[in-house]
């Protein structure tokens, strides 16, 4: 992530009432992280004990700056293996995806997962 967004983001975690410690968390993790790679929320929910809640609406704010972009993808809903493929819309996604692990097709939309690519 460039140094660039540092200002933007600390701004966007403080009007969400974060504080000053969990802003550095947070800075720290994003900041690791480069254009191209996938952010999954359930590990910034883990790291910054930030509710899932806050963390997907501070997302959303970065994506409407043009840090992130968001993306949905499939999870087994039987042995919880992401099964790879991510999708821009929730239209493109299937109704059923085989999953290889557990050899089961699964309810596609229900077992989606909204996560994020750095740009």
């Amino acid at each position: 992530m460039l140094q660039i967004t540092l200002p933007v983001l600390e701004s966007v975690l403080k009007s969400n009432d974060i504080d000053d410690e969990k802003v550095k968390i947070f800075c720290d993790m994003l900041l690791h992280y480069r254009p191209g790679q996938w952010i999954y929320p359930g590990a910034f929910k883990r790291k910054t004990h930030i509710s899932i809640e806050k963390i997907y609406i501070i997302f959303d704010e970065l994506e409407k700056r043009n840090v992130l972009e968001s993306y949905f993808e499939v999870n087994c809903g039987e042995c919880k293996k992401m099964l790879g493929e991510v999708y821009k819309t929730l239209i493109e996604i299937p109704e059923e995806i085989y999953c290889d692990n557990c050899k089961k097709y699964i309810a596609a939309k229900k077992n989606t997962y909204l996560i994020y690519k750095v740009l």
